[in-house]
């Protein structure tokens, strides 16, 4: 039996029968998976991390272009996926549609798979084949989770996809004001236009998301002078964004809002 076949039977003795007879840890199937991608694939954890002490190669792609990492990443496989990460895999790999394992974490709300990519130093910034960052996905989808962690962890705000769309004007259009509004607060450009010439504030009014149209309105009324202060008084206090009383003031009550806490 090979070593694929006994993971596809998650026999995980003779998994580790055929370790300790010296299989071939990375050979490869006829998709170019190995026994470690089979492993995050079917979230066989515990035959996983014995491949990964026996020092299976982490870092091979199959035909999609997918990883180990990457699948587990796809999946929200977090066990393997965390010890995946622990052991040093490459954490910035695209599969064919240009999509790196913190890309899918964001797409599908991955959180915990995709908190341990940000700690761990992926890149926050990579498009896919459409233009979309982890953070566009992320503020598409509304997973404000991974959302405000990338936003806290410095990822490009103002990125657009191959429509023009931006982060802010995805959570604007979806209503997603938990992330629109720490978008709008780490300083999101709020003039952007889409392919079709609309802002954020455009699509947020159509859609009659009024937490988010009054938001954008206030932060653009808000003097320069002030805005810094805001972002000083966020940095310092480790804000959630998402939940300042500001954005949602009437213009009168800004500045009284934030002077009380500098």
């Amino acid at each position: 039996m090979s070593l694929i076949n006994a993971i596809h039977e998650e026999d995980y003795k003779k998994v580790l029968e055929l370790i300790s007879a010296g299989a071939n840890l990375d050979t490869k199937d006829k998709g170019g998976r190995t026994a470690l991608m089979y492993a995050s694939l079917y979230e066989h954890s515990k035959i996983g991390l014995a491949l990964i002490s026996a020092g299976a190669n982490l870092d091979i792609q199959d035909k999609s272009g997918r990883t180990a990492l990457i699948w587990a990443s796809l999946y929200g496989y977090s066990k393997i996926g965390l010890a995946l990460i622990s052991a040093g895999a490459n954490l910035d790999f695209q599969d064919k549609d240009g999509r790196t394992a913190l890309v899918y974490a964001s797409l599908y709300g991955h959180s915990k798979i995709g908190l341990a990519l940000i700690s761990a130093c992926a890149n926050l910034d990579t498009k896919d084949k459409s233009g979309n960052t982890a953070l566009i996905w992320a503020s598409c989808k509304g997973y404000s989770k991974i959302g405000l962690a990338l936003v806290s962890a410095g990822a490009n705000l103002n990125i657009q996809d191959k429509y023009g769309n931006t982060a802010l004007i995805f959570a604007s259009c979806k209503g997603h004001s938990k992330i629109g509004l720490a978008l709008i607060a780490a300083g999101a450009n709020l003039d952007t236009k889409d392919k079709d010439g609309n802002t954020a504030l455009t699509v947020a009014s159509y859609k009659e998301h009024s937490k988010i149209s009054k938001a954008i309105e206030n932060w653009k009324q808000t003097p320069r002078s002030l805005k810094f202060s805001i972002h000083i008084y966020i940095s310092k206090n480790n804000i959630d964004t998402s939940k300042t009383p500001f954005l949602l003031s009437d213009r009168n009550n800004i500045e009284k809002e934030i002077k009380c806490h500098l």
